[in-house]
Order: C-alpha cells, then structure tokens, then sequence
C-alpha cells in the first residue's frame, strides 16, 4: 500500500487541480518558458482556426500577383504563382504541428514499452531489444527518414511514420535508462516480493517515475519531427505540394532568394521560433519535473 502511494506521488501532485497550477505556475517562472510557451499556443490557436484565420485559400494561384512584395493587400506578400505567403503560412502550422505530435504519439507508444520492458526484465530480451535500437540509431536520423519516405512514398501520412521510426531508439534507450534506476527502488522490490505480475510493476510502480523524462524528451522531440518534416518537403520527397507547408515554402522559395529573400525568409523564421519554443519549454519541464533541479527554479 505505501509503494503504490509513493509511485503514484508525482501523477498525483500534477494531475490534481491544485498540484496542476502550482506546476504550471512554477513552469512560467523559469526563464523564457513562458515566451516559449506563449508563442507554442499561438500556433496552436493558429492550427486550429486557419480557415477563420487566413484571409484567402492557400492553394489559389493569381498569375497577375505573383511574387509581390509585402503590402496592404497581401500582408506577407505572394509567391511565384501569386498565392497568399500569411495564408499557406497559417497552414502549414497545422502540418507541422500534426507531424509532430502523431510521430511522438508513434514513438512514445512504441519506444517507451520497448524500453521498460528491456529495462526491467534485462536478459536476453534487453539483448535483443537493445541491438535492435542500436542497429536504428547506427543510421543518421535524416537518412534514414529520408530512406524510409522514398520507400513508402511521399505523403504526410508516410512522413509521419517514418519520423515516428526514427525516433524510437532515443525514447528506448531513455525509458531503459530509467527503469535501470528505478527497478532498483525498494517499492519495487517489495512489489516483485509479493507477487504482483510484471505488467503492474511496469504501469503502476515504474511508469510514473520514468514519465517526467519522457515528457520532457516528447517536447524536444517535437521540435526535432518539425525540423525533419521541414527537410523532407524540402528535398521533395515529404509533403508535396500544392499543401501548404514550411519546408515547400521554403523550396518555392529558393530560387528567388536573391529577388525576392522573404520567400525563404519567412517560412524559416516559423521553424526556427518553433524549434526554439519548443526547445524552451522541454528545458523549463526539466527544470520543473525534476526532484534534482526544483530548488533551482
């Protein structure tokens, strides 16, 4: 009875009405996190009402405008076929965001049972568990993606999954880690000691102390499916167009860099404030989320 009050302290402390603002409270306080977090909402928000949002459809071409410089009509100016850049900037916030949350939601549903199974069972099971991840991460994450998209085809869906592949053995090798540590705890020997079968162990005593990690490695993670999808649909081989996203912004925009520099400007300045606001906010979860770290912030 005392181990699962102790396990269940930290999913309590955050999920209870009063334990969640004092989190978030203590969230806003770490330096810039609030400016990241401030920024990550606005894109949400964005995502979610790009049809109230956008003045005009991405997608629609008006030869007669095109490349037009940032005016009145066109608060971010056009592209080479004349299309709204606020427009198919707005959108592709919501492919960003859906390729990075569905690919986390692929790798933490995947990775993280991989990892505390391997964790705690050990054997040849985390033998076996453990080269298999290696054997991921021996390839550069990019290619790999890159490997994996050219072979399904491309498409936001294939993308997904294979930025969802690629992350698998970070998260593996983090829960691992983790389990590691806490199977060695006294709650959970005493659990082993009495019988009770492994997949309690595992969700019950060991899951809520290894779940601050993944939080914090899921917001950084985030930010690094972002950054592949932005590559891949800038190498053509990701999202193709005429859907709206960063990196295909910034394809279009390459050629006319020198003409006209806000094409390539402007999608890049989204991913760069994106991954920075994410990055933000993984670090002051850490901070926040770890026992180490609390009397620092």
């Amino acid at each position: 009875m005392n181990s699962e009050v102790e396990t269940s302290a930290m999913s309590d402390e955050y999920l209870a009405p009063r334990g969640l603002k004092h989190f978030v409270g203590r969230l806003l306080k770490v330096r810039l996190a609030a400016l990241g977090l401030f920024f990550i909402v606005v894109l949400i928000f964005c995502s979610i009402f790009a049809p109230v949002l956008a003045p005009r459809d991405p997608a629609a071409a008006n030869g007669y405008r095109a490349l037009e410089s940032p005016s009145r009509d066109f608060l971010l100016g056009t592209d080479y076929l004349g299309r709204d850049i606020l427009s198919r900037l707005i959108y592709g916030s919501r492919i960003s965001l859906l390729v990075a949350v569905l690919s986390i939601g692929i790798t933490v549903m995947i990775g993280v049972p991989l990892g505390l199974m391997s964790g705690y069972l050990g054997g040849w099971i985390d033998t076996v568990f453990m080269r298999l991840m290696d054997a991921l991460y021996a390839f550069p994450p990019l290619l790999l993606a890159l490997t994996l998209v050219a072979a399904l085809g491309p498409s936001i869906i294939n993308v997904i999954v294979a930025v969802g592949i690629v992350m698998i053995p970070t998260f593996s090798r983090l829960a691992r880690a983790q389990t590691l540590s806490v199977r060695e705890q006294t709650y959970v020997i005493a659990a082993r000691t009495v019988g009770s079968p492994v997949r309690r162990i595992l969700f019950r005593h060991i899951w809520p102390n290894v779940m601050a990690a993944i939080i914090v490695q899921s917001s950084l993670g985030m930010a690094v499916a972002i950054l592949a999808e932005s590559s891949l649909s800038y190498m053509g081989v990701g999202v193709r167009p005429p859907t709206a996203t960063w990196g295909v912004m910034l394809a279009e925009g390459y050629p006319h860099l020198e003409s006209n520099p806000w094409l390539s400007i402007i999608p890049g300045s989204a991913i760069f404030l994106t991954v920075l606001s994410l990055n933000l906010v993984g670090d002051a979860l850490r901070d926040v989320l770890d026992p180490r770290l609390r009397g620092v912030t």
